[in-house]
């Protein structure tokens, strides 16, 4: 029976978004999963693959094997990838003064269902959402252990449909989720037919299906919001996007989060350690000027001195699954996913974050303690100390490593240079005004 105008679309747009994920393992997995006659994965490569899925799911394909695609698997194979795809990634804490009540209700199911007041569909494995009209729908609520924590979570998933300007030919194929330039929105330029002095820039309206999570450590109590990555690098569409989810989050449990999480001390930790390869770095100087370095390329200022200004991209690898890159933004206080992590690494990158957050904040801590003991004279010592100690160790300085300078007191006087830690590249900076 040939497909309705909606379902072909249905099935364009899922296979578009499983076009923007790595063949090798996000698509090839989904394809193992199907029963069998099973698509050769190894024969075929990422565009061709894709092309004979969508064709299985039109009832076009023509081959002589007999495939069978279920649509609703890959949407729920989607979402499931989405859990730890590109998104923004906003670390949040339940308010301290209700924390152990509010975890006490949250372990009960019966306890969040009257709370939620929501039909039981939802639960579990939840209910297929194909589009809204009216902003995030609440499509799952779940226990368990989350694929990316062994603590006991409870997760809230939401569906919206989101509209968005698009070139006029998007990329597609290899290009898409692999491409941290795709957030550009680098639009096709024609020339006009009028006056061969100007150009147009061409887009369309599109739509897309976005997958957002709330997490709950029932633990602790700190939570994380994800929220799939919007088209473009707009500052005000991505705090309208937390926004919208915090009013949502309140209006289900009444209470509002604590955060998010200030990751100015988390840059300042990995600019100083530099144990991961850094690929771009802005900041606002002291001074007022701005800073703007590529790869290996910091400020030259001491990095202590950097506020919440101050944002950074760096690269993580992820055996079988390629490269991924992070963007740590201190004036969201964001941790942007650019390229689809897998479930443990994605894990591994926010106890990265928050590991940088405390031992950043540990040597801010550790000094003024020394301060109050010595008559305010120990602050600038102890942080000059541990900044000149790291500057001459040539290997990244491990946490080990790290505690170990901040508790050790040195027998001689410790300095810094007037450019604070060593630069390997120049990088641009604009002087600020007197």
């Amino acid at each position: 029976m040939a497909l309705t105008a909606i379902e072909r679309k249905r099935v364009e747009d899922a296979v578009d978004t499983l076009a923007r994920y790595n063949k090798n393992p996000f698509i090839n997995n989904f394809l193992k999963e199907q029963p069998k006659p099973k698509i050769p994965v190894a024969k075929y490569d990422k565009d061709e693959l894709c092309d004979i899925v969508k064709q299985v799911l039109l009832g076009e394909y023509r081959g002589k094997k007999k495939y069978k695609l279920n649509l609703e698997d890959l949407i729920t194979y989607l979402d499931r990838l989405q859990e730890t795809g590109r998104q923004h990634l906003y670390l949040f804490k339940l308010p301290e003064e209700d924390r152990e009540s509010l975890l006490v209700r949250f372990r009960n199911e019966t306890e969040v269902k009257t709370l939620l007041n929501c039909g039981d569909d939802i639960y579990g494995d939840g209910k297929l959402i194909w589009e809204t009209s009216d902003g995030p729908q609440l499509a799952q609520v779940r226990y368990g252990n989350s694929s990316t924590n062994q603590s006991a979570i409870l997760a809230l998933k939401w569906i919206e449909t989101r509209a968005f300007w698009a070139p006029l030919q998007a990329p597609t194929g290899s290009q898409g989720f692999e491409s941290p330039d795709e957030l550009t929105e680098t639009n096709p330029v024609v020339q006009s037919e009028d006056d061969e002095s100007q150009r147009i820039q061409v887009r369309v309206k599109r739509e897309e299906r976005a997958t957002s999570f709330f997490v709950i450590d029932l633990e602790n109590g700190v939570c994380e919001l994800r929220i799939q990555a919007i088209h473009g690098r707009a500052r005000l569409a991505r705090q309208s996007q937390v926004n919208t989810y915090r009013t949502l989050i309140k209006d289900l449990f009444g209470f509002e989060l604590v955060g998010p999480t200030v990751l100015a001390p988390a840059v300042r930790r990995a600019l100083t350690t530099r144990e991961v390869n850094i690929v771009s770095c802005s900041a606002i100087l002291p001074d007022g000027g701005r800073f703007i370095g590529g790869r290996g390329e910091f400020p030259p200022v001491d990095v202590r001195k950097l506020q919440a200004g101050v944002t950074i991209a760096f690269e993580w690898s992820q055996r079988g699954a390629g490269v991924s890159r992070i963007e740590l933004d201190g004036r969201l206080d964001e941790t942007l996913i650019l390229r689809p992590l897998l479930p443990e690494q994605h894990r591994l990158v926010v106890e990265r974050v928050r590991r940088w957050r405390r031992e950043g904040l540990a040597v801010i801590s550790l000094a003024e303690k020394d301060e109050a003991k010595q008559g305010g004279t120990g602050f600038e010592p102890i942080v000059e100390e541990a900044t000149a100690e790291i500057e001459s160790r040539s290997s990244p300085v491990t946490r080990d490593d790290w505690i170990s300078i901040i508790k050790t007191p040195s027998s001689t006087a410790c300095t810094i240079s007037t450019t604070g830690i060593r630069c390997r590249g120049v990088g641009r900076s604009t002087a600020g005004r007197p």
